[in-house]
């Protein structure tokens, strides 16, 4: 099966930026094109959204990520950047929509609080998705 679209999810993490340079050498290697997605994730509260991450610091970190993919060889990756409740549930359903051969993930994020409590991420979009994933320790 060729891979000819790769999503990458990112939050700044030491794990997630292992991923994107796994996805780079992957999407370098295999010609494909290369998406690092940004979801931030909110919580609603009694009269009020609170956003886990700024616009501002979801920009950051894919600006970083992009540079990190650009020094493992891919000249150009797509960046995404969007809000939703559930991670693991926006990570799949993009990749769905935008019809990803592959996701390439890290194992651990930002998120330990809300891992404790709900799971992880990756176990989510692991059990979720329909498309193969990948997952970076």
């Amino acid at each position: 099966m060729p891979l000819k679209h790769i999503v990458c999810p990112v939050d700044g993490s030491e794990h997630a930026l292992r991923a994107v340079a796994h996805a780079a050498h992957l999407a370098a290697a295999l010609k494909s094109r290369l998406t690092l997605l940004s979801v931030r994730p909110y919580v609603i509260g009694r009269n009020q959204v609170v956003e886990m991450v700024t616009p501002g610091e979801a920009a950051e970190i894919l600006a970083a990520a992009a540079n990190l993919a650009r020094s493992h060889g891919v000249e150009t990756a797509a960046t995404v950047d969007f809000q939703a409740r559930d991670v693991a549930f926006a990570i799949v359903d993009y990749a769905e929509r935008e019809k990803a051969d592959l996701i390439v993930m890290g194992s651990a994020g930002k998120d330990a609080v809300r891992r404790f409590l709900l799971g992880s991420t990756s176990m989510d979009v692991l059990r979720k998705s329909v498309c193969p994933v990948t997952i970076v320790h």
